[in-house]
């Protein structure tokens, strides 16, 4: 679990400089919102091999909590922002540009990225704990 959980760190923290170099640099080729896709595939495989292992002495379990009650909130924001833009009536009819749910969309992405640093941080502070052990 060790290496595996070395590799996560590093992927992650990869990543989240990605996202950042991209928001920083106005270059196309960063598109920070591919990489906070990536970022978030990540992770979500992440939690789901940890989820596996069960209850274990280094696994910050109430962190991990809160981690889940943020996601979830991100979640919510994201399904608003599908049925704002999937209502019948929603949108102009003369423009074919226009996004309902596009604003809510957007504003998901900061929980997200918060929820994102924050896992961030559980794993680093799990790997640490792991490297204690040994």
């Amino acid at each position: 679990m060790k290496a595996f959980k070395t590799l996560d760190i590093f992927i992650q923290l990869a990543l989240l400089l990605l996202i950042v170099a991209g928001l920083m640099l106005d270059d196309a080729s960063l598109n920070p919102g591919i990489f906070l896709l990536a970022l978030g595939g990540w992770q979500l495989l992440s939690l789901l091999l940890h989820a596996s292992f069960g209850n274990r002495p280094w696994k910050c379990t109430q962190w991990r909590k809160y981690h889940l009650i943020g996601m979830g909130l991100v979640l919510l924001f994201i399904l608003i922002a599908i049925i704002q833009g999937s209502g019948s009536g929603s949108g102009d009819k003369e423009d074919k540009y226009s996004m309902e749910g596009l604003g809510t969309l957007i504003f998901a992405s900061i929980p997200a990225l918060l929820c994102a640093a924050f896992y961030v941080l559980i794993s680093f502070r799990e790997w640490s704990q792991i490297r204690k052990q040994e």
